[in-house]
């Protein structure tokens, strides 16, 4: 049956071989010399479990009431992240892990252990690795200039949302062996954007951002999970490479097309050296020049025109031409302005 101990009870699964006298008393402080990554302590508060007598071979169900509004709602979706420990109920010393809850009620505080099979010294507490929000993949790939992320959960709680973390991907060569090798010290972080978290849920949920217009080269990506009351943690980091293409020589239709009053044009080369992209009007006119440089080959390069500002805000709607060259090669694609 069911005994009930003031804020323990006891249901057996197994009879006691004997009859005896069960008593439960409530410590109200925090359980000392608990093992690292167990800070988090349920209600400041033990519980020693003493019998009168020798109950012999048992096993028995064991539920504490901490109180509404003590447990962390996490516990709810993941009770297996609350852990029971004991230890002999004389005992000032070391506390040994029981085992995992079974089920955990936020709105009661009512936690439930099975497979009790003797009485001491009990605590509760949080893992901590093991109640933030469940990501269970992070990916990320390259468009062009743009980076795709991807990520999925398995289950949120008190999930505020996530922020896109970005840093470039140093390296620097080993004085002793000329290996190249990441320097995470050169490593500034910078917020490249936001996703706001779905709250408390244990459905899985899947998440997206697109880093856009970045430069070409190699970039490292991390989520900050941010809770609701402040709390957060990091994803581990995903590497990106961006803008690597084919060495071709190749100018693409801007977009939008028609525009007003911006367009973005993209372009490779197949060889690095001095590189122009002007546009013209349909006479023949030099407008503007997008670029007038040395450029490497292999890389996604993108420029975007303003018909907005100086001299061209004056351009009325109409064809215009953008045209690329490379040492004696040339390419011209059709604009359409639209005011």
């Amino acid at each position: 049956g069911t005994a009930n101990l003031g804020s323990v009870s006891l249901t057996t699964t197994e009879n006691f071989d004997a009859a005896v006298d069960l008593t439960s008393t409530a410590i109200a402080v925090a359980p000392n010399t608990l093992p690292s990554g167990y800070s988090s302590i349920i209600g400041n508060t033990y519980f020693v479990v003493t019998t009168f007598g020798t109950p012999g071979t048992f096993t028995a169900d064991m539920s504490i009431n901490f109180g509404a509004d003590v447990l962390d709602s996490r516990a709810e979706i993941y009770p297996a992240g609350v852990k029971l420990f004991k230890r002999n109920s004389t005992s000032d010393g070391a506390w040994t892990e029981v085992g995992n809850a079974v089920s955990a009620n936020s709105a009661t505080g009512v936690v439930t252990w099975s497979g009790i099979t003797s009485f001491s010294q009990f605590a509760a507490v949080y893992e901590e690795s093991a109640l933030p929000v469940e990501l269970v993949s992070f990916t990320a790939t390259s468009q062009r200039l743009n980076t795709h992320l991807e990520w999925n959960t398995a289950s949120e709680v008190n999930n505020y949302g996530f922020e896109i973390e970005r840093t470039e991907a140093r390296s620097q060569k080993s004085e002793n062996s000329g290996h190249s090798e990441r320097s995470e010290e050169s490593s500034v972080w910078i917020r490249a954007g936001f996703v706001e978290g779905n709250g408390t849920t244990n459905a899985p949920n899947k998440y997206s951002f697109t880093d856009k217009n970045l430069s070409a080269g190699k970039y490292l990506y991390r989520l900050k999970q941010i809770d609701r009351d402040g709390k957060f943690s990091y994803s581990q980091e995903v590497e990106v490479t961006v803008g690597n293409v084919p060495k071709v020589f190749a100018l693409e239709q801007n977009y939008p097309n028609p525009f007003n009053p911006t367009t973005t044009i993209g372009f490779t080369l197949e060889k690095s050296g001095m590189t122009t992209l002007k546009i013209y009007d349909a006479i023949g006119r030099e407008i503007a020049t997008l670029v007038n440089e040395f450029l490497e080959a292999g890389v996604y390069h993108q420029r975007t025109f303003s018909a907005s500002g100086g001299d061209a805000s004056k351009l009325a709607s109409g064809i215009y031409f953008a045209k690329l060259s490379l040492e004696g090669k040339s390419q011209i694609k059709k604009l359409m302005l639209v005011r």
